[in-house]
């Protein structure tokens, strides 16, 4: 007959709990902080000094003394003793972050809360939904593209986002790419799709992703447009087909 496992130790157990990127908190029979792991501290600022003895959920709201819980968190910790669920809470520096919250009300002693952040599906989400807005109102296709990779620059700030049409002969032409180089956009706008004429054009030709990692490394008949890039501080490429949206890191 198989043993039952042994309780894992309260110390390993703390040091496993701080070693999570996940906020942990653990209150008291009054609601109150009593215990969070690093990764709360990481995730909204919050040293464990600051957050013992404060309202865990009116804290990350910005105002511990008066904010109230959201009402269907309220309802569904009245109703259930336990919520699940996507909340927006505050860092302590004021930003909003996004959190996939669980709560569980434990007997007798209190809440115990788990908070992963989601902020950066959360964004994508949104700009989505941005985009499908202002495709359903006509919006003209260069200008929604525009927009389109400024928003995914501001939400992966090392990346310049570029997206280039491919005419009926199979020629490159920049359609919206606000943060590439002039130079490069120059060489780009005409090339051939090829599968030897670098990331972009292969990517067209075949209409699947091609990746170059070292834009320093390209082929010589691509050193010009190559070495703009990298000046301008982009060293890899990873480029889609179908509808050549290609992404640069520096």
């Amino acid at each position: 007959m198989n043993q039952p496992s042994a309780p894992v130790p309260g110390p390993a157990l703390l040091q496993l709990l701080d070693s999570s990127d996940a906020a942990w908190i653990v209150t008291d029979t009054q609601y109150r902080t009593c215990q969070v792991n690093a990764g709360f501290e990481r995730l909204f600022g919050w040293s464990a000094q600051e957050a013992i003895g404060q309202r865990p959920l009116q804290l990350l709201q910005a105002d511990p003394q008066h904010a109230p819980l959201p009402a269907h968190v309220q309802e569904a910790l009245d109703r259930h003793g336990r919520f699940c669920g996507d909340v927006q809470l505050l860092h302590r520096d004021g930003h909003a972050i996004w959190v996939a919250a669980a709560i569980n009300r434990l007997p007798q002693s209190g809440e115990a809360m788990v908070f992963t952040d989601i902020t950066f599906s959360k964004r994508f989400e949104a700009l989505q939904k941005q985009a499908l807005e202002d495709a359903a109102h006509e919006r003209p296709l260069p200008q929604l593209l525009h927009s389109l990779c400024r928003d995914v620059e501001r939400i992966a700030p090392a990346l310049a986002v570029g997206v280039l049409q491919v005419d009926e002969q199979g020629c490159l032409h920049p359609l919206a790419c606000p943060s590439l180089p002039r130079a490069a956009l120059e060489r780009l706008d005409g090339m051939h799709s090829a599968p030897d004429m670098g990331a972009c054009s292969a990517a067209a030709f075949l209409a699947q992703p091609v990746t170059d990692a070292d834009l320093r490394q390209g082929p010589p008949q691509l050193q010009g447009l190559q070495q703009s890039l990298v000046d301008a501080g982009l060293l890899a490429c990873w480029p889609a087909g179908l509808l050549g949206l290609a992404h640069l890191q520096p």
